[in-house]
């Protein structure tokens, strides 16, 4: 009768114990969904919101003569900032896109949405595609503080990721989405310490 008192009450402790440890990993995207969901969701936030905020804009380059531009995306439901690059041809830079609620935690996402700060060069492609739509080449860097001592730095590989959008039909409906063609390295630290290099592929 001891012995299974005494493993009943080893048991309660083990399981308070997880359940502390699920509702820490809980609060950490990285922890939670681990590295590849995590690089997957916040590189394409990035590189998504962007087109989409840009393709409501491109053909009208004078709308960035006074400055920077703020675009809303509905698709992502944020604010972002655009602004042509002095001295560049059909070159816009973006800093970070802004959640239109605040910046309230994402479960979509994988990630905070407000956490996430990078700076982005989105150059228009000579290429337009059929659609209407255009390609763009695009190259970044950016961190992620989560706020727990877990941090992300982002970095495109080689000449950056080309974006695109795919063509496909749905119930004789043609749709088109965004895709892309290039990597990105994510390194993840805890409390400045490296913990893993992921990588973000995004592919045809």
């Amino acid at each position: 009768m001891k012995r299974s008192i005494t493993y009943l009450i080893f048991l309660a402790v083990a399981l308070s114990s997880a359940s502390c440890v699920v509702q820490d990993e809980a609060a950490n995207p990285y922890m939670l969904y681990g590295p590849r969901d995590f690089a997957d969701a916040t590189c394409k936030y990035i590189l998504e919101s962007a087109v989409n905020a840009l393709e409501q804009k491109v053909d009208n380059e004078n709308v960035f003569k006074d400055g920077p531009v703020t675009v809303y995306d509905q698709y992502y439901n944020t604010v972002i900032s655009i602004n042509k690059m002095e001295g560049a041809d059909s070159t816009w830079v973006i800093t970070d896109a802004i959640p239109e609620e605040g910046g309230t935690r994402y479960h979509a996402y994988c990630f905070n949405p407000a956490r996430l700060h990078y700076t982005l060069y989105m150059k228009l492609l000579e290429q337009t595609e059929d659609n209407g739509f255009h390609s763009w080449n695009a190259v970044f860097t950016g961190e992620y503080d989560e706020g727990d001592g877990f941090t992300a730095s982002y970095k495109t590989l080689y000449d950056g990721i080309r974006m695109f959008w795919k063509k496909s039909q749905w119930n004789d409906t043609v749709q088109f989405s965004l895709t892309g063609d290039g990597s990105c390295a994510i390194d993840i630290f805890k409390n400045g310490t490296p913990v893993e290099t992921t990588y973000f592929h995004y592919r045809r």
